[in-house]
């Protein structure tokens, strides 16, 4: 890989590291105060989850680079940032278990401290997701239009890795599907994308609503 790809590559590890001081902040803020705001904590996520240093190795794993023009296109960064939005979002849902169990932050903590009650939580995560889903498909599909095959293994590998991170969510040990909060049960679940609305486009978005919200009372 060139020098300016190391460069790029080392700079976002610089900036997932110093995302932890930020994290360090809000928590023993969140203690004091409660937890932050929708606004702060997902500005903060989409760093700390650490997915862009993640997506530099679709570049690595496909023995080429972006070029120059790709990586100034508004709509590289748009996908990029979507990624790591959706990613976040699928984080917080399944680690919501492991999370109070440390009385860690918590993006459901910001949300229903924000919109009153847990379903209104989750209904605004839900469309959250899905709204960051819909932006990285077209953003995608908009990149291919203009670059041809320059980004359409990235766009490709971006979508295929945001998929990957959504069934790993659901399946690893360490997160879980089902959770007990407060007097509920949260399940989630994975829903296919509908395809055709991209239909005449050659990009493939799978799955764009990877999150399912069910809240039922006990």
């Amino acid at each position: 890989m060139s020098p300016s790809w190391h460069i790029r590559h080392v700079d976002r590890f610089v900036e997932w590291l110093r995302s932890v001081d930020t994290e360090a902040r809000l928590l023993t803020d969140a203690h004091t105060y409660g937890p932050p705001t929708m606004e702060v904590y997902t500005a903060w996520r989409a760093i700390n989850i650490g997915v862009l240093p993640t997506v530099d190795l679709i570049e690595y794993a496909a023995g080429r680079e972006l070029d120059d023009l790709v990586l100034a296109d508004p709509d590289r960064i748009e996908a990029e940032t979507a990624a790591c939005h959706i990613v976040a979002i699928q984080n917080d849902l399944v680690g919501l278990k492991k999370d109070g169990g440390v009385a860690w932050i918590n993006m459901i903590a910001s949300a229903e401290n924000e919109y009153g009650t847990l379903t209104k939580a989750l209904e605004a995560i839900a469309d959250r997701h899905d709204e960051w889903v819909m932006r990285l498909a077209r953003a995608g599909a908009r990149l291919v239009a203009r670059h041809g095959n320059e980004a359409h293994f990235w766009v490709d590998g971006l979508t295929k890795m945001v998929a990957g991170f959504a069934f790993w969510h659901l399946t690893a040990p360490r997160y879980g599907r089902i959770h007990n909060y407060a007097t509920d049960i949260v399940e989630i679940s994975l829903a296919p994308f509908d395809q055709s609305v991209f239909e005449s486009t050659n990009i493939v978005v799978e799955p764009a609503r990877s999150i399912a919200l069910c809240e039922m009372s006990v």
